[in-house]
């Protein structure tokens, strides 16, 4: 008997798109239900790092998404410690993004836009690569990564 898989997407983290290399770190993104089989799961963006450098960095940058031209929402700063060559991505990482201000079709349209912003990368020998350990659920009900509106 032979199984056959289909995959809505390609496996294996395929499917990003390369948006930025900066000082050796290369950011690549796709657009992905934060839940692949549930309906109504909210659509998310997805970010995977990857350290191109011979050394140990201190990676820190923040999200941005604007809506017609200006600044509707961004995340936290993000700041992560990376091995030389070490990929990251995706919600084990939080580098899973949304905005509840926003819906699907919003993301889509041409008035919206999203940009890494204050990206700083340092190399740092004494970091510890790795995730802190932290007393929350791994995989939440929805991204642990909100991008924050900005008060009008």
């Amino acid at each position: 008997m032979v199984c056959l898989f289909l995959f809505p997407e390609p496996v294996n983290g395929a499917g990003f798109e390369e948006v930025l290399t900066q000082d050796s770190i290369k950011i690549s993104y796709k657009w992905r239900k934060y839940q692949r089989f549930k309906k109504n799961s909210p659509e998310v963006l997805v970010l995977k790092l990857e350290n191109l450098r011979k050394t140990r960095v201190t990676v820190s940058f923040r999200v941005l998404f604007h809506w017609e031209g200006m600044l509707h929402s961004r995340s936290n700063n993000k700041e992560y410690c990376m091995k030389p060559g070490q990929k990251i991505k995706g919600k084990r990482w939080e580098l899973v993004f949304y905005s509840s201000e926003l819906s699907e079709e919003d993301y889509h349209n041409p008035f919206f836009a999203w940009y890494v912003d204050e990206l700083h990368v340092e190399e740092n020998a004494d970091c510890t690569p790795g995730l802190e350990l932290q007393l929350a659920p791994a995989y939440p009900d929805r991204p642990n990564t909100t991008i924050e509106p900005i008060n009008k």
